[in-house]
Parts: structure tokens; sequence; C-alpha cells
């Protein structure tokens, strides 16, 4: 535990923001990983957080339960409604005249929210490829750290990953391949009991995955 605080201390002396950040005031949450804001420009931002995967509240009229609760309950614990936030943007999803929807990484009081919703074991990591390294190192350490001490709330008996839950509701079989990030090993779009939630990456080609220094398992 003292050396995995010793990490995020070094990596966020190192941090620097080189993808565009803007502040905004936080409106309402949806659930644990989505937030409404209004920018300093006026405009309203929908934020799909960065790197994390919480429980559905309500996806296509299917909820994950008191799990998707709680996660949303604890994400307001850490911002607040009439808070402002910095928000490191992403890739942008939508855009309007009045509104875009962007994936971000939330700081607030230089606390990145996005990873504490891991650490505190309500969100699980959710990396697609293309996905920068740094960021992948230190949360998915973070949820390994959660698992191995019984805070992670995300994973019981009942419960599936949300991406997997919406999969299950979408009727869609994964089609993206899954990697071990602490084994470097790769594994097929079904092949999830193969990997712990915690160490999973996702590659949407073989090809991908090996120029990363995976290793196809069959």
């Amino acid at each position: 535990m003292i050396k995995f605080t010793l990490f995020l201390a070094v990596f966020f002396a190192t941090f620097t923001f080189a993808q565009p950040a803007f502040y905004a005031t936080v409106l309402s949450i949806h659930d644990g990983d989505t937030l409404n804001l209004l920018g300093r420009d006026g405009i309203k931002y929908t934020i799909r957080m960065n790197g994390i995967d919480t429980p559905e509240i309500d996806f296509n009229g299917h909820s994950q339960g008191i799990i998707a609760d709680n996660a949303r309950n604890y994400l307001a614990t850490l911002i607040p409604i009439g808070c402002e936030v910095m928000v490191v943007t992403g890739e942008k999803f939508k855009e309007g005249p009045n509104r875009k929807r962007v994936l971000g990484q939330i700081f607030y009081h230089n606390l990145d929210i996005n990873l504490e919703m891991i650490r505190a074991g309500y969100a699980a990591p959710y990396f697609i490829y293309p996905f920068d390294e740094n960021m992948v190192r230190v949360y998915l350490m973070a949820a390994r750290e959660s698992f191995n001490n019984k805070r992670t709330k995300y994973i019981t008996k009942e419960a599936m990953a949300p991406y997997e839950f919406r999969s299950q509701h979408n009727q869609l079989t994964p089609s993206n391949y899954i990697g071990n990030y602490f084994t470097h090993e790769l594994f097929s779009p079904t092949a999830h009991d193969l990997v712990p939630i915690w160490a999973r990456l996702f590659f949407k080609s073989i090809d991908d995955a090996v120029c990363q220094g995976y290793r196809f398992v069959e």
C-alpha cells in the first residue's frame, strides 16, 4: 500500500495536462461515470468519465440495482452539485449548438475523481485502445489494489461488468479482444472469465494488441 501511494505521488508530481482542459460547474449527476456540467463559456457539457465504467442505473430501462445507486451517490460526495471542477478532455462524442458530449477526466481540489472512483471500489477500469499508457498503468494498479483489499463493490456473485451488462441487454456479441495488462496475454472477445476485471484492456484487433506487446492465447 505504501509503495502504491508513493507511486501515485510521483505520478501526479510529474503529470502535465497535455490535452485541452476547461472549468465547469456540476449541474447534475446521472450515474457513477456520467454527469452534466455548465462551462465558463456558457455551454452545457455531458461528461462521460474517461477510463472507468460504473454499474448502470438506467440502460434502456434496465438497472444494475443498488451497486449502481451507490456509485452515483459516492460520486456526488466527491463533486457536489454546484462545485466547479476541471475537465481534461479526450475524444469528443457529440456536439450541438448548446451542448457538447465529451470523454473527460475530472479533477476537483487536485484529486483525480475518475481514479478515486476506482480506488474506492465503485468503478471498473475501462480502456479501449488507443489509450494513454500512463493513465492505464495508474488506474489498473489502483483497481488491483482495491480488489486485493476487498473494497471493490462492482464484483459480486450477482453483478457483471457494466459493459457486459450493456452488451447483454443490447443482445450484442462482444467484439473487442481482451488483454491482461499484468501478463500481456490476449484473449478472444468472449473470454472475459480468463481475465480479472481489474486487469482488462480491450483491443479492436489482434494486430493492435500485438503492436503493444501482447501475445494472443488460443
